[in-house]
């Protein structure tokens, strides 16, 4: 039932205007590349670009090791720009994953702003899964953000979300995911909400493709599409 609760909670937030941050970058702090509950006891690198709703784009690259079957440690790095390649900051993501059961986990993102000015950040998730049938499986979060690389001037930002997928064959799985995210200071006028429609493809057995768009429905009016390829090992 915790994941009918986070639902709930993330459809009933009152819906108003926008503020200075956007809910796909909420969305991306997290050292893995989209919400995950389980964690392999295996290695995994990846590279890719993003576009950003303010700039040109991220490169993005990310390395996670599974110490074993209940935690796992990575890393992600972002390459920004901004203003035609004229400005550039790189940003750095340290965190740890510890899985409580089967079905759901804790999660801590440290994130330092190398060369950006807004210094660091901290980000804590908890994501609970659920298995409805062999190809339809759902993940739901609940994550809280501080210090000012994640909140740009606010408190605090919450975000809640939802992330069904639907694995159509073998090598191919499609998520759709809807995400809200508001500021604890300013909980009405900072009010987003993001689709979030992604889709994985294996290529080889250590190889695959991931794919995902956000779309701003409510608040900030982003368009985000971003592409990497991923190795495990």
């Amino acid at each position: 039932m915790k994941h009918y609760l986070l639902l709930l909670l993330a459809l009933a937030v009152p819906v108003f205007a926008q503020g200075e941050w956007t809910l796909a970058s909420i969305h991306d702090t997290r050292y893995n590349l989209f919400p995950e509950i389980m964690v392999p006891d295996q290695a995994e690198f990846s590279g890719g670009f993003q576009t950003k709703w303010v700039g040109d784009g991220d490169f993005v690259g990310t390395v996670k090791f599974g110490i074993n079957d209940r935690v796992e440690v990575g890393t992600k790095l972002s390459y920004e720009t901004e203003n035609q390649w004229d400005r550039q900051f790189l940003m750095a993501d340290l965190g740890v994953k510890v899985a409580i059961n089967a079905f759901s986990s804790i999660q801590s993102d440290v994130i330092l702003g190398i060369n950006n000015g807004r210094g660091g950040g901290v980000m804590l998730t908890y994501s609970q899964g659920a298995a409805y049938s062999k190809r339809f499986s759902s993940t739901y979060e609940a994550r809280l953000g501080f210090l000012e690389a994640v909140t740009v001037g606010n408190w605090a930002i919450m975000e809640l979300g939802t992330y069904p997928q639907f694995r159509i064959a073998d090598p191919v799985a499609l998520r759709i995911g809807l995400a809200t995210a508001t500021s604890l200071r300013h909980p009405v006028d900072q009010f987003k909400i993001d689709l979030l429609p992604g889709v994985t493809i294996g290529l080889r057995s250590y190889l695959k493709l991931l794919g995902e768009c956000a779309v701003g429905i409510i608040g900030t009016k982003e368009i985000r599409l971003s592409l990497h390829v991923v190795s495990q090992f």
